[in-house]
C-alpha cells in the first residue's frame, strides 16, 4: 500500500507540477492553419497563433515549408521574442520572406503587435486594416515587405493595407531595409525611433526603407522627439498627425522640434559640380540627398550658421536631379530640443544650365570732415566706401578683395575697416574684406577711413581696391579725391 502511494505521488508529480522551462527555445511554425491549439508543446512546433502563445522573451520563431498563412484576428508577439530572424543574424530579403502572413479581408486590426524588444525579420505582411503595431520600446523590423506578397516564384503582389501598415507606439524602434506599401505613423511615445538607414549605412544589400509615407503624431501636451528619417529612398515625411507643420522656440509646444528647411537654390555651377542653398533652424546639422531617378545618394552633411543659411557643393549626378534636405537640431541654446529631426523639404530640380551670378559694383571717397567740401585740407578725414548688391539669381560664393592701393598722401586710420549688410561670413581689415555668400538681393557696403597728410601743392588722393569672387570677373575699384595746401589768410 505504501508503494502504490508513492508510486501515486510519484506520477502527479511529473503530470501535475509544471517542470522548469528551458530558456531560449526554437519554435517551429510548420503549418498554415490559423488555430490556437493546432500545435506540439513537445517538438516546439504547430500553427503560428500556437507557437506565439506558448513562446516567451528570448525564445525565436522560425518557419519551415510554409509558404503563406491566413489570419483570422491579432497575432501578438511576446516581448523579447524574434519572428523570422534573429536580431543577431542578417536580415534577409523581403523579396525573398520566409512566410507571407496574409489578411484578405482587410479588417484584421493590427495583424502583429510587437512587445518591447521584439524582432521581426524576413517575413511580409499583405492587407490588413493596421498591418504592424509597435506597442513596446526597442523593437526592430527589418527585410520586411509591408503590404506586398512574394511568391514561391518570386514574383511580387501588392496588396496594400487598408488604412496603416505601420503604427509606432514605442521609442527607439528601428525600421531598415524593408519595403513599405503604405504609411507609417509615429506616434507620441515612438521618440529617438529611427526609419530608414543609420547616419551610417553599413552597405546591405536592400539597405533603406523603399516607398513609406511618414507621419508625426503630436497632441496638445506631447509629441514624438528626435524621430530620425536617414534613408537613399526619401519619399515624402508628411504633415504631422493632429498636429502642424515645423516648430517653434516654446517648449511647452508639442511642436517644438527642427522646422522644415527650405532649398532656395539648386544648380550647376559646372558640368560635374553643383551648388545648393537655403534655410534652416540655426546650428543645425543638413542632411542633403539627391536623387537621378536612379539613385538617391546622401551626401556629406552640412551645418547650417548663426542665421539658419547653409550651403553646399558636390559632385552633380548624370540625369535629371532633384535635391531634398532635412535637418537635425544642434543648437545649445535649445537643449532639450537638439537632436530633434525636421520634415523633409520640398524637392527642387536642380537647374542644369549654369547661371552665371551677377552684381552691382560701386565706389566712392567722401570727405567726413567737410562733407561736400572739395578739394580736402590736410587733417581731412576720407571715407573710401565699396558697395556690392548681388543683382542676380544666383548665390555669389567667395566674395573678397585684392590689390589694395592706398595713395602716399594719405594714412588709414587705424581699426577703421567695417562691413556691413546681409553677406555671409563676412571678415573686414583696414586692407579689404571677405564675404562667403551674398544671396540674390543681398548687399554689403565696405569703408576704411584715412586722414589727409600735410600737402605743399594740389594733388589727388587714390584709394583702390579689387572686388573678387567666384565665377565672375574681378572689378578693381579705383576712386580719387581732389587735396589741395591748406590756405592761410
Amino acid at each position: 500500500m505504501r508503494r502504490l502511494i508513492m508510486l501515486m505521488l510519484v506520477v502527479i508529480g511529473v503530470s501535475g507540477i509544471p517542470s522548469v522551462r528551458a530558456a531560449n527555445q526554437t519554435w517551429t511554425v510548420d503549418r498554415v492553419s490559423d488555430d490556437l491549439t493546432d500545435g506540439d508543446l513537445a517538438s516546439h512546433a504547430g500553427s503560428l497563433r500556437f507557437v506565439l502563445a506558448h513562446a516567451s522573451s528570448g525564445d525565436h520563431v522560425m518557419f519551415s515549408d510554409v509558404e503563406s498563412i491566413h489570419i483570422k484576428s491579432s497575432l501578438a508577439v511576446p516581448a523579447g521574442v524574434s519572428v523570422g530572424r534573429r536580431r543577431t543574424e542578417d536580415c534577409g530579403s523581403y523579396t525573398t520572406p520566409h512566410v507571407n502572413i496574409k489578411d484578405l479581408t482587410m479588417t484584421v486590426k493590427p495583424m502583429l503587435s510587437l512587445g518591447a524588444n521584439a524582432t521581426l525579420r524576413n517575413v511580409n505582411l499583405v492587407g490588413g486594416d493596421v498591418e504592424v503595431e509597435s506597442l513596446g520600446d526597442d523593437v526592430d523590423i527589418c527585410a520586411v515587405g509591408f503590404g506586398i506578397e512574394y511568391d514561391g516564384d518570386g514574383v511580387a503582389i501588392p496588396l496594400h493595407p487598408k488604412h496603416e501598415a505601420l503604427i509606432i507606439r514605442g521609442a527607439r524602434t528601428v525600421v531598415h531595409r524593408s519595403d513599405i506599401l503604405g504609411a507609417i505613423v509615429v506616434d507620441v511615445g515612438g521618440s529617438d525611433s529611427i526609419i530608414g538607414d543609420s547616419l551610417t549605412s553599413s552597405g546591405e544589400s536592400n539597405a533603406g526603407v523603399r516607398n513609406a509615407t511618414v507621419s508625426i503624431g503630436a497632441n496638445a501636451n506631447n509629441a514624438a522627439q528626435r524621430v530620425t528619417v536617414r534613408d537613399p529612398f526619401p519619399r515624402g515625411l508628411v504633415g504631422m498627425l493632429n498636429g502642424t507643420w515645423g516648430g517653434d522656440d516654446l517648449t511647452n509646444h508639442a511642436n517644438n522640434w527642427a522646422q522644415r528647411p527650405a532649398i532656395l537654390q539648386a544648380y550647376a555651377v559646372t558640368s560635374t559640380t553643383l551648388a545648393i542653398s537655403g534655410t534652416a533652424n540655426p546650428l543645425s546639422l543638413v542632411d542633403i540627398y539627391l536623387d537621378n531617378q536612379i539613385d538617391v545618394v546622401r551626401q556629406t552633411p552640412v551645418v547650417a550658421d548663426a542665421s539658419g543659411r547653409f550651403s553646399f557643393t558636390g559632385t552633380l549626378p548624370t540625369g535629371t536631379v532633384t535635391a531634398i534636405v532635412a535637418s537635425t537640431l544642434n543648437d545649445p541654446a535649445h537643449a532639450n530640443r537638439v537632436g530633434s529631426s525636421s520634415p523633409w523639404s520640398d524637392g527642387v530640380l536642380v537647374s542644369k544650365i549654369p547661371n552665371a551670378p551677377t552684381m552691382s559694383v560701386s565706389a566712392t571717397i567722401d570727405n567726413l570732415t567737410k562733407p561736400s567740401v572739395s578739394p580736402a585740407h590736410a587733417g581731412d578725414v576720407l571715407r573710401y566706401s565699396v558697395n556690392i548688391i548681388n543683382t542676380g539669381t544666383i548665390t555669389i560664393n567667395q566674395l573678397m578683395t585684392s590689390d589694395s592701393f592706398i595713395s602716399a598722401n594719405l594714412a588709414v586710420i587705424v581699426g577703421s575697416g567695417t562691413i556691413t549688410g546681409n553677406g555671409q561670413l563676412m571678415v573686414a581689415t583696414d586692407t579689404g574684406f571677405s564675404v562667403k555668400s551674398l544671396a540674390p538681393g543681398m548687399s554689403i557696403t565696405y569703408t576704411v577711413d584715412a586722414t589727409v597728410k600735410p600737402l605743399t601743392a594740389p594733388t589727388q588722393a587714390t584709394m583702390r581696391l579689387t572686388v573678387n569672387a567666384q565665377s565672375l570677373n574681378s572689378r578693381p575699384m579705383a576712386r580719387s579725391y581732389a587735396l589741395a595746401p591748406q590756405h592761410v589768410v
